[in-house]
């Protein structure tokens, strides 16, 4: 009998090669691959100041909101991109989550809060700036679940605490997680993205979390000017970029379906306007991203239901 979890459904049919990597590595920490990705600002800059024109502070569209929106639309298009290895088996996630931190004040003795949203696959670039906008502002002045775990967990004895890290390394293990404790942990997610560049910080690999689910995390530096060369032309410029340094558990899918899915992050960073139109998603791209709310309109997915690893 095959195992079921609340936030995943089993993917079936993988290569074997793939299937002994998650016993031949079976933690994401030595199974990481690092990258790199210098991206050009300078349409994005230009976006930004044409579609900011005639709004006020706090309905504007920001960079930050501009990168999770080319996340949630790259996760779309690339459903093995919201996959996760756990209990040496390989899921298909059934929500687009994506974690980040929040500072409560913009200094470096601000205290941190995570968060963690989920989105849908028709959200466009403005219902994510709406709904980031609404989320970051609870997260800093509100009641956010994850802080008041943190809380709660954080007065336990320190014998209690290594009880319910075992505890949770061991369901996580079986596929079991615990809803009520991992619901809200934002190391349970298909993205984490820190900012590094909100504090003008250079940004740096980030490690992943041996606990929970995420394998993919990303690190954005501050804007800064740089040379960026032409590929067509071979000319050579100055402009605005920023650095997205990204840690990837490679056990999810092979070097090259990751390549093209980073293509699409930099497309749709650099030309953002693309995004401000709800994406064409298609019957068949629901099957195979297996949202637990977005079911494909041909017929109604049960929960745990297999699905190909072909994609």
């Amino acid at each position: 009998m095959s195992p079921k979890r609340y936030d995943a459904t089993l993917v079936k049919g993988i290569s074997k090669y793939q299937e002994l990597a998650f016993h031949f590595m079976p933690n994401r920490t030595n199974s990481n691959f690092l990258h790199n990705m210098k991206l050009d600002l300078e349409e994005t800059n230009i976006f930004l100041d044409k579609v900011n024109k005639d709004r006020d502070d706090q309905s504007k569209i920001t960079l930050f909101e501009i990168i999770l929106a080319s996340l949630v639309r790259t996760v779309v298009i690339r459903d093995r991109s919201n996959r996760f290895v756990a209990g040496r088996r390989l899921w298909q996630r059934n929500e687009i989550t994506i974690s980040f931190v929040v500072k409560r004040e913009k200094t470096i003795e601000g205290d941190e809060v995570n968060a963690k949203t989920c989105f849908s696959p028709y959200d466009t670039l403005e219902t994510i700036s709406n709904k980031m906008k609404k989320y970051i502002n609870k997260a800093r002045h509100g009641e956010n679940p994850n802080d008041k775990d943190v809380q709660t967990f954080g007065k336990l004895p320190r014998f209690i605490l290594s009880m319910i890290a075992g505890i949770l390394r061991k369901t996580e293990n079986w596929n079991m997680p615990i809803k009520r404790i991992t619901k809200t942990l934002p190391f349970y997610s298909t993205v984490f993205l820190a900012h590094l560049g909100s504090l003008n910080m250079d940004g740096g690999f980030h490690h992943l979390f041996e606990m929970g689910t995420t394998g993919f995390f990303i690190t954005l530096s501050k804007v800064r000017k740089d040379y960026v060369i032409n590929q067509e032309t071979g000319e050579m410029s100055i402009k605005p970029v920023i650095d997205m340094s990204i840690n990837i558990d490679e056990r999810i899918a092979d070097g090259i379906y990751w390549g093209a899915t980073l293509d699409h992050i930099r497309d749709f960073v650099e030309h953002p306007a693309q995004m401000m139109e709800p994406i064409a998603v298609t019957d068949e791209m629901l099957e195979k991203l297996a949202l637990k709310d977005y079911p494909p309109s041909s017929k109604k997915k049960k929960r745990g239901k297999k699905i190909t690893a072909k994609s």
